[in-house]
């Protein structure tokens, strides 16, 4: 018994292999393109410099002429939180600093937000001192 093919299964096994190879054929750019992109981003990382003793010595003066000594104490001079050596010991990183000062609701503070009073570079000099403070 021999067994006869429906007329139209030759030309779809033609057109399937046919969208096969030209499929594949502009996929493959696209994919390698893709690969590349990810394996290569062009995304540069940020330069972080160490504070200068200027700026470091602004930040002192910004820190208690803007208020934060009201509530917080470097070296016993100030309110009751200490800062001496918070930098160091919780791995507060100057960017943690910037988002306290400007939004501390984003870590959950109840501190009061210095957004509008204390900005540029008095905010990041401010920013240089908090990061360089040493346990007492």
């Amino acid at each position: 018994m021999t067994r006869t093919l429906h007329p139209i299964v030759p030309k779809l096994g033609f057109s399937l292999a046919a969208l096969v190879i030209v499929s594949a054929a502009f996929a493959a750019p696209h994919h390698g393109a893709m690969k590349m992109k990810m394996k290569h981003p062009m995304k540069k990382a940020a330069k972080v410099t160490a504070p200068t003793k200027a700026e470091i010595a602004a930040g002192k003066k910004a820190f208690y002429t803007v208020g934060c000594s009201n509530c917080h104490s470097v070296g016993g001079k100030g309110g009751r939180i200490k800062l001496d050596g918070v930098a160091a010991e919780k791995g507060h990183t100057a960017q943690w600093f910037k988002v306290q000062i400007l939004d501390p609701s984003a870590h959950h503070s109840r501190m009061p937000s210095f957004k509008g009073r204390v900005k540029g570079k008095e905010l990041s000099n401010l920013v240089a001192f908090l990061t360089t403070l040493k346990k007492k």
